[in-house]
C-alpha cells in the first residue's frame, strides 16, 4: 500500500508531496499537471525495488547497487526518456539541483518501506539511500498500471517485438499484456468479490473475452457468437481488462499491489461511470488500494456520491494546479471541499454561458 510520494525536480514537479487514502484515490488536473507521471513514478520506483529484492544479488551485500540498476531501467522503460535520466530531471540546465523520488509503503510484513533515490544531469543510474536496513526484508506487491489507451487489440505480436525492438509503447503495456496472457484461476480461488465484478461486467458486455494465448482475442457473445477482438467497442475492452485481471489472479483485493488507472473514462460512454465507480468503491472496500488519474466531472461526481463512511470508505481527491509555474496540490476528502478544481470551473463556465445564450 502506497502511503506517501514526495517528488522534488522531478519532471513537472518542483516539490510536490502526495499522501494517499488506503482505499480510493482520485487525481484531477489541466493537461500537462503530472497526473500520469505520478502514476508512472510509483510503477516505475516499486516494481524496480521488487526486481532487485527477487534477484539472487539480493540475498547478498549488492542490493543497493541491484536498486540502482533495476529503477534506473524501469524509469528509463516507463517514461522513455530516450535513455537519458537527466530529461527526467525538471529545469535540465541547472546542473547543481538534483531529481528526488521517496516513496512511502506498507510493505507486505506490514512494516514501514521507504524508497528513496535521487539523480542528477548526466546520472546513468539513479542512487538509492539505504536509509533503512529493512528494506532489505521487505517488499510490496507490484502494482497494476492499465493505460488511458485501450491494449487488447494490439495484443497480438505485441510482447515478441517489445522484446525484440525499442516501441514507442512503454513497458506498462507490456507487463499488461502478459498479465492478460495469463491462464483463468480456479473458480474454488476467486474470492466472491472478484467474482461479482466478473459477473456485473459480463453482463452489461454480454458476453466475454476469450484470450486464447500469443495475444489472439475473442469476444464470446452469451448467444455462443465468436466474433475477432479488433470488432468490439473500444470502451468494453477497457472494462475487459478489468475482468481479466481479476480472473488471471493478478488483481486479488486484499493482497494484489496498488491499482494505478490512468483515465478509466476514456473511451466509455458517460452511462458507464456509475458502474465503474460502483466496481472500484467494492474492490477499495475490500482491501483494494485504487489511484485513478482522471479528467472526467461524471466520474468524480458518481465517487463523490458513492461512497459511503458508514461502510468504511474512504477517499481523496487530489486536485493539481500551477502556481507561478510550480505544480501544487490541493488534496481533500470531498469533491466539493477542493480550492483548486479546474472541472468544477469548466462546467460552471459552460453552464453560464448556455444560461446566457438562453437569456439573449
Amino acid at each position: 500500500m502506497i502511503r506517501n510520494l514526495k517528488l522534488k525536480n522531478f519532471t513537472a514537479f518542483k516539490d510536490l508531496e502526495l499522501n494517499f487514502s488506503p482505499k480510493l484515490n482520485l487525481i484531477i488536473g489541466a493537461n500537462a499537471s503530472g497526473k500520469t507521471h505520478i502514476l508512472k513514478a510509483i510503477y516505475a520506483s516499486v516494481a524496480g525495488f521488487n526486481r532487485a529484492y527477487f534477484t539472487d544479488e539480493a540475498a547478498e551485500q549488492d542490493f543497493i547497487s541491484d536498486s540502482n540498476k533495476y529503477i534506473s531501467e524501469n524509469l528509463i522503460n516507463v517514461f522513455k526518456p530516450d535513455n537519458l535520466l537527466g530529461k527526467l530531471k525538471k529545469a535540465p540546465s541547472e546542473q547543481g539541483l538534483k531529481a528526488e523520488v521517496c516513496l512511502h509503503s506498507l510493505a507486505a510484513n506490514n512494516q514501514n518501506l521507504e524508497i528513496d533515490y535521487s539523480f542528477n544531469n548526466n546520472s546513468k543510474e539513479v542512487k538509492v539511500i539505504d536509509k533503512k536496513e529493512l528494506n532489505r526484508f521487505s517488499t510490496i506487491p507490484n502494482p497494476i498500471f492499465i493505460q488511458s489507451k485501450e491494449i487488447i487489440s494490439l495484443m497480438k505480436g505485441f510482447t515478441s517485438l517489445y522484446e525484440k525492438y525499442d516501441l514507442a509503447l512503454d513497458q506498462t503495456f507490456y507487463d499488461l499484456c502478459k498479465s492478460l496472457e495469463l491462464p483463468e484461476v480456479k473458480d474454488s480461488e476467486l474470492n466472491e468479490k472478484s467474482k461479482w465484478v466478473i459477473e456485473k461486467i459480463e453482463n452489461l458486455l454480454g458476453g466475454k473475452f476469450i484470450f486464447h494465448g500469443s495475444g489472439k482475442v475473442d469476444f464470446k457473445s452469451t448467444s455462443k457468437q465468436e466474433l475477432p477482438a479488433s470488432l468490439i467497442a473500444e470502451g468494453y475492452k477497457k472494462l475487459g481488462v478489468l475482468y481479466r485481471l481479476l480472473e488471471t489472479g493478478v488483481l486479488v483485493p486484499g493482497s494484489s499491489g496498488t491499482l494505478l488507472w490512468d483515465e478509466p473514462e476514456n473511451n466509455l460512454n458517460p452511462q458507464l461511470l456509475k458502474l465503474i465507480a460502483e466496481i472500484l468503491i467494492e474492490l477499495a472496500r475490500n482491501g483494494q488500494q485504487i489511484i485513478i488519474a482522471t479528467h472526467d466531472y461524471v466520474l468524480l461526481k458518481w465517487f463523490d456520491l458513492l461512497v459511503d463512511e458508514g461502510k468504511g470508505d474512504e477517499i481523496k481527491f487530489h486536485s493539481l494546479y500551477n502556481d507561478s509555474g510550480d505544480i501544487k496540490v490541493d488534496s481533500q476528502d470531498s469533491f466539493l471541499k477542493l480550492s483548486k478544481n479546474l472541472i468544477t470551473d469548466t462546467f460552471v463556465e459552460l453552464y453560464e454561458a448556455d444560461i446566457e445564450k438562453a437569456l439573449g
